[in-house]
């Protein structure tokens, strides 16, 4: 509930009470005048019931006294006359209770005296008494009212004697209700009553009720004075609390309301020091206007308190700003180093599927499309110097359309970039006169040279479709992955050249070997074919194929260590002599060295022997134990040798060796072999003799060709 509502009803409640208490004022008057006419009456009452009384008393005395009946007049009390009635004519009333010798006459034929009949002893006259009584000297007891009467009736409420013009009295045993009256009009009146003695009679005084009121009503004026200047006093209250109090309280509400929904609303903290700044003046001009100085101390504070409150909001702003500008670098440069930390993250994976998996080629593909997901880009080149060109090794994007594969390093922007050392962004390729096209949608293109060690490796291309200016921060976050793209491509490099490198050893040793015994060329050839074959077959990846074909054909190079007169002699070898040769397998181990790379070769060297069920040589390994790619070497080895002439044995066609493995003699059994390499050459053992039939063996000497 509101102040303003709370003050009306509070002045609505005194107004009621005022008025309740001029209701209460007029009504306690009366009362008051009734009871002090009620005093007086009780007082007068009683005072002429006792005088009557003792009349009736002296009269009944002297009446007694008399022997005739009669009574002299002088001895009577004032007011009291002896009468001659007949008795036969009157009609006597009932005896009185206390004195049965007397009776009262009716009051129908009688007026203005009260009439006693006394029934005389045997031989005595009646004796009848008028009595008026005097009742001048109780004027002063009664008060100074108009139309009093007195009265004196019976106990059954008739009339027996009455002073004056009686007050109009509704009754049905009164006399004021007889013809002659002026009856009709009702008037209130007040009665006193009180008992007579002797018995039965009872003395009235009866007055009218409206001059007590009016007595009562006289000093309403002056109640009403005072009440109407104690309400002008409340109105003059509730202009002055109302004007200079509710008024300025009630401003205050409204503009806190306003503020709240203001808050309620507000998407800023401008808005809200706005809102508050504007409730802070219109308190300021409450201030100004208001003449109670606890208003204006109350607003003062309250708009000082605001205005402290806006002062502290600018300066959280201010700094809100200034921490909202900082989250923004922060959240930009976080942004960065996420980017950077996915990217790098996704080449990582890449670097280990080029090494190790997927394959070199098919690894700098994945990071040409990580590349143009990076840059938005619409391609990516990867590129590698091959004599004066730098030629397309890896690529994504372009819509699958690449127009050239090569561009020449003396006229192109490529060859700028590896020339000045640094990256060249293009903003539109059509205006640079050395640009060599690569798809005719391109508008862009930075071009950054790749270096490794100080040696220029290749180049990284990345192209838009649409003008785009140069981005720094772009070009930052992508230097270090092309950093990491050459270090790649000198690797490859190296390892190409050492591959190389290695299999003219491989070829050098081969024909070495081919002096202790009699493997030719074109059986080490099949065997890298064999291998490369099966292991395809068995879903090993590319790395680990050319890594098979190549290493299969130094299986038997530490035959170098077998005496020769062992390895050329034209019978079969006795016992010692075959332990003799069992150790080639250690041996060729030995030769190729500790090299990590070389592990493969010296699996195959030293475990192409073995047997799946655990007979073979040197260690009796068996199954799974076994090195996958010494397990390919054994089965190629065993069908190329029963394919081929031995000086213990003749060539044998392809299905009797198909046979021989997949069924056994007396020397090979298929549980010698890997259960899953035997299905495969079950299922495909024709493209076994489609090498055979392709690489035959040719005679050579082989001692011309070392000589050669």
């Amino acid at each position: 509930m509101k102040a303003k509502q709370l003050f009306i009803i509070m002045i609505a409640a005194l107004f009621a009470l005022i008025f309740v208490h001029l209701g209460f004022s007029v009504s306690l008057g009366i009362i008051s005048e009734i009871k002090n006419l009620d005093s007086s009456l009780a007082l007068a009452s009683r005072t002429i019931a006792f005088v009557v009384e003792d009349d009736l008393k002296e009269i009944d005395r002297i009446v007694l006294a008399s022997p005739d009946g009669s009574a002299s007049k002088s001895f009577l009390p004032k007011g009291a006359d002896p009468m001659e009635l007949d008795q036969d004519k009157v009609r006597l009333s009932d005896p009185l209770p206390k004195h049965g010798n007397w009776y009262v006459l009716s009051g129908e034929t009688i007026t203005g005296a009260l009439i006693f009949a006394r029934r005389a002893p045997e031989g005595y006259p009646a004796a009848f008494i008028q009595y008026r009584p005097d009742l001048s000297w109780a004027d002063y007891l009664l008060p100074d009212i108009k139309d009093a009467e007195l009265r004196i009736v019976g106990s059954d409420g008739s009339l027996l004697w009455g002073t004056g013009q009686p007050v109009l009295i509704s009754g049905e045993h009164s006399p004021l209700n007889k013809p002659g009256t002026s009856g009709g009009i009702w008037r209130p009146v007040y009665t006193r009553k009180v008992d007579i003695g002797p018995g039965g009679l009872i003395l009235e005084l009866i007055f009218p009720a409206m001059p007590f009121v009016y007595s009562a009503l006289s000093r309403l004026p002056w109640t009403l004075g005072v009440e109407l200047l104690l309400i002008m006093g409340l109105l003059a209250a509730w202009i002055v609390f109302s004007r200079y109090l509710l008024d300025p309280l009630e401003r205050v509400t409204r503009l806190s309301l306003q503020m709240q929904d203001r808050l309620f609303t507000s998407t800023s903290p401008a808005d809200l020091a706005e809102g508050v700044s504007k409730l802070a003046g219109g308190i300021r001009d409450l201030t100004r206007n208001s003449r109670l100085s606890e208003v204006k101390v109350f607003c003062q504070t309250l708009s000082s308190a605001l205005q402290g409150y806006v002062f502290q909001q600018e300066k959280i702003m201010d700094s809100g700003k200034e921490l909202e500008k900082a989250n923004r670098a922060l959240s930009e440069a976080n942004r960065d180093l996420l980017r950077r930390d996915e990217i790098w993250r996704k080449i990582l994976e890449v670097s280990r599927s080029v090494t190790i998996e997927s394959g070199f080629q098919k690894g700098l593909e994945r990071v040409a499309l990580i590349l143009a997901e990076m840059a938005g880009a619409y391609g990516v080149v990867i590129g590698r110097i091959e004599g004066g060109n730098m030629v397309a090794l890896a690529w994504s994007g372009f819509d699958g359309m690449l127009e050239i594969r090569s561009a020449p390093l003396d006229s192109s922007i490529i060859g700028r970039a590896l020339d000045s050392g640094a990256p060249v962004w293009t903003e539109n390729v059509h205006s640079d006169p050395s640009y060599c096209q690569l798809n005719r949608r391109i508008k862009s293109e930075l071009n950054i040279p790749m270096f490794h060690i100080g040696k220029a490796v290749g180049g990284l291309s990345i192209a838009w479709d649409q003008v785009r200016s140069e981005d720094r921060a772009l070009v930052e976050l992508v230097m270090p992955v092309a950093l990491h793209v050459a270090g790649l491509l000198n690797t490859q490099a190296s390892l190409l050249d050492l591959k190389n490198s290695y299999k003219y050893m491989a070829g050098r040793l081969q024909n070495l070997t081919a002096i202790y015994h009699d493997e030719t060329a074109a059986h080490l050839e099949r065997m890298e074919h064999y291998c490369r074959f099966l292991s395809v077959a068995m879903s090993r990846s590319l790395v680990e194929v050319e890594d098979v074909a190549l290493f299969s054909r130094l299986h038997d190079i530490g035959k170098l260590k077998v005496p020769m007169e062992i390895l050329s002699k034209p019978g079969g070898l006795n016992h010692a002599e075959f332990e003799i040769v069992k150790h080639h397998t250690e041996w060729g181990a030995e030769i190729l060295g500790d090299a990590s790379w070389l592990q493969m070769g010296r699996n195959i060297c030293l475990y192409h022997h073995e047997k799946w069920d655990g007979n073979g040589y040197p260690e009796g390994l068996s199954g799974e134990n076994i090195p996958w790619e010494a397990r390919i070497v054994a089965l190629a080895d065993a069908y190329d040798a029963l394919r081929s002439p031995r000086s213990y044995k003749p060539p044998y066609s392809h299905l009797e060796a198909v046979r021989i493995i997949l069924q056994g003699d007396q020397r090979l059994k298929p549980e010698h072999f890997d259960p899953l390499l035997l299905d495969l050459f079950r299922k495909f053992h024709h493209r076994m003799a489609e090498i055979y039939e392709t690489i035959g063996d040719e005679v050579q000497d082989t001692t011309a060709k070392l000589m050669s």
